[in-house]
């Protein structure tokens, strides 16, 4: 289907733009469903499967159900930085979903079907719509972050930012004030 197609496609970009904690599009396959056991003709609309990676065996969907500190903290530190690279890239996600690993803390973002690039070019001013993305994903984002972890986040947003100024990208000052507007705790000494 189409929504695969440009979950696929969105996936690549996210992959191209160095966004390193969202899932990876392994390839699609198109297909045609068989009927039920009881006899029922087959669906004559073709379907299309993805195939993504990579996998979590032990997976959560939430800090709360890790009880090794060490893990939490790798991943809060892969959603703070997750948060500045899809800023950057200029994709954000409406419904954020994260796969950590309860033993290590490595965090995959999944489902990518409402992922989408920006309408607004990045260096460009953003239109009143993209802002509002920008401030939904971002609040999202920073919800995973229980307030006993804002100073890792802190640490890794601030750490993010100057390594892609350092390797000359950046998020645009607009994606910049939204942040700090979220995230109160980057703002705090």
């Amino acid at each position: 289907s189409k929504t695969v197609q440009r979950e696929c496609a969105t996936l690549q970009l996210l992959e191209d733009r160095k966004v390193h904690a969202a899932e990876r599009c392994l390839g699609t396959f198109d297909y045609h469903p068989r009927g039920n056991k009881q006899g029922e003709e087959e669906d004559s609309a073709p379907r299309t499967m993805i195939l993504v990676g990579p996998y979590v065996r032990d997976a959560v969907a939430s800090l709360a159900e890790i009880e090794n500190e060490a893990a939490r903290i790798v991943a809060v530190d892969q959603i703070a930085r997750t948060l500045v690279q899809m800023l950057a890239a200029n994709v954000i996600t409406i419904d954020v979903q994260p796969l950590i690993s309860k033993t290590t803390g490595r965090t995959i973002f999944i489902d990518m079907t409402e992922a989408q690039a920006l309408s607004s070019k990045v260096g460009s001013e953003y239109s009143f719509l993209d802002q509002t993305l920008i401030s939904s994903f971002t609040s999202e984002m920073v919800a995973l972050v229980p307030e006993d972890y804002w100073k890792v986040a802190k640490k890794s947003i601030l750490d993010e930012l100057q390594q892609m100024k350092n390797r000359g990208t950046a998020i645009s000052q607009q994606a910049r004030s939204v942040l700090e507007e979220q995230t109160p705790f980057l703002l705090d000494d």
